[in-house]
């Protein structure tokens, strides 16, 4: 499950690469998305101050991409008519001409949560970016507002920029859906209310299982310990030592019964070994515990 998208950004600190300039005289911006590009078959730009680049973002206002990560991007973009690559020239007295890509957005996709997304109070200014998990979950390039360098990625293109060495002088600024930040809000408070219950918990307790279980209308979360741990026998889980008061924990909405069980178990995986992983000096119930996490009718997965 992509609940963790990427936006591109230039490398601030990038000394090798070089910047691709428009003619001074060229209407600002070259590109803007959702709208028609006009005169790009006579643009030619160039390059200074350092080398050629697989993404740059052009002085002019434009995003502009060589013909690797062009090909890249296309093997992800399932619908042609969204975006399009516009050939242009650019020259180096240093490193000579290439044909670049003014990277073009033909619209503006839909797929902000703005329930969730933080504004500028009073305006329609982002602040903080949520993703909705229902508009982007099939998509994997796609921008989010009508302004300039607004591409957004999936963790596969990702990976696949970072496989085919193509992520020289960018880097990767993560955004996050909706429904994971409702997840991760509603787990660690639900973490913290259990470890109030630190001193009452019973001192030969070794480990911890989060079970997880499919409901009618999502999938449920309980925590139980035990005075007893097998690492080659998932049964020891049944060895019921110690219940939280706030045993359990569901979730009931229809994105979350969207998900398949490994994508639900995955993201609740995560969340859970990093919040305690974090902050384990403050969540006393689970420190020097064996803590383990699966489905009941599945294998149990070590978190620490």
């Amino acid at each position: 499950m992509n609940i963790k998208y990427y936006k591109i950004i230039v490398k601030g600190n990038d000394k090798i690469g070089g910047v691709l300039y428009a003619p001074d005289n060229w209407p600002y911006p070259i590109a803007k998305d959702g709208e028609e590009v006009k005169n790009w078959n006579t643009l030619i730009v160039k390059l200074r101050d350092g080398e050629y680049r697989p993404f740059h973002l052009c002085i002019g206002g434009a995003n502009l991409v060589n013909q690797e990560m062009k090909e890249l991007f296309e093997t992800y973009i399932k619908n042609n008519d969204d975006i399009e690559f516009l050939p242009v020239k650019t020259v180096s007295e240093i490193y000579g001409d290439r044909i670049y890509y003014i990277m073009h957005f033909k619209k503006i996709f839909d797929v902000i949560d703005r329930k969730k997304t933080i504004y500028v109070e009073g305006t329609d200014s982002i602040l903080k970016l949520r993703l909705d998990y229902d508009k982007v979950k099939s998509l994997n390039i796609f921008n989010s507002q009508p302004v300039i360098n607004d591409i957004i990625v999936s963790e596969q293109v990702k990976k696949s920029i970072k496989k085919n060495k193509l992520d020289l002088g960018i880097e990767f600024m993560p955004l996050y859906c909706g429904i994971y930040i409702m997840l991760k809000e509603k787990i660690e408070y639900w973490l913290n209310q259990i470890n109030a219950e630190a001193s009452y918990l019973p001192t030969h307790i070794v480990a911890f299982n989060f079970g997880l279980f499919e409901t009618e209308n999502g999938y449920g979360i309980y925590l139980i310990g035990s005075n007893f741990y097998d690492e080659h026998d998932d049964d020891w889980a049944c060895n019921i030592d110690f219940e939280p008061k706030n045993k359990y924990l569901n979730f009931n909405s229809e994105n979350i019964k969207t998900m398949k069980w490994e994508e639900f178990q995955n993201e609740v995986k995560s969340i859970i070994s990093k919040y305690i992983s974090t902050n384990i000096n403050q969540l006393p119930i689970f420190k020097g515990k064996v803590i383990t996490i699966g489905f009941d009718d599945g294998n149990l997965v070590k978190i620490r």
